[in-house]
């Protein structure tokens, strides 16, 4: 088995964090230590945003517990409220009758799309009550939003490595450069290429 040459090229830059050589350079060995450390970081982060995505999938279904049992019942919209044809479809609210699981008759407003032809009915949600209620989510739909959350802190955290790494790396090449510079003056008493 080989290992893919990304891996080498990752384990070359934490090699002087472990090693002991006098020719590695502080600012290398400081890199090393910073590369490990985000690493070690962001693994521990994996769990974390698990627990994100967990806990919004909880609030989620306790939000939906709260609500209540709900029920789907079908609602005659007034043809006064229905489009004329020609027109374009368009969601917006209308008046509705509808019997509430209890038997009693309920009317109100009802958020419905509109087309022309279309049926005077609709099926909406309502509460034990017979009021209009929120359909209830699934349990996908949960799960979706869950990993979503975690996912998105999850990118957060990526990204603030990502941000912390270069912040860090151009610290360290800009001594890595004056470095570099020192020594030049040293061995030539110049800048090369300045005259």
């Amino acid at each position: 088995m080989t290992v893919p040459a990304r891996v080498v090229r990752g384990l070359r830059l934490v090699r002087p964090a472990v090693r002991r050589r006098p020719a590695v350079r502080i600012c290398d060995r400081i890199e090393a230590v910073v590369l490990l450390v985000l690493g070690v970081l962001l693994l521990g982060s994996v769990p974390v945003c698990w627990g994100v995505g967990a806990a919004v999938f909880a609030a989620g279904r306790a939000a939906d517990t709260r609500l209540g049992v709900r029920y789907e019942v079908t609602a005659k919209l007034f043809p006064a409220d229905l489009p004329a044809h020609g027109k374009p479809p368009v969601v917006r609210d209308v008046h509705a009758t509808w019997t509430a699981p209890d038997g009693a008759a309920r009317s109100g407003l009802v958020t419905v799309e509109l087309s022309p032809g279309a049926p005077a009915i609709t099926q909406i949600w309502v509460d034990r009550a017979g009021l209009e209620a929120d359909a209830p989510r699934s349990a996908g739909d949960l799960v979706f939003v869950g990993v979503m959350y975690g996912a998105a802190a999850e990118s957060g955290c990526l990204a603030a490595a990502a941000l912390a790494y270069a912040i860090a790396r151009a610290l360290l090449d800009r001594s890595r450069a004056r470095g570099w510079e020192s020594a030049w003056r040293r061995l030539s008493g110049s800048v090369p290429g300045v005259a």
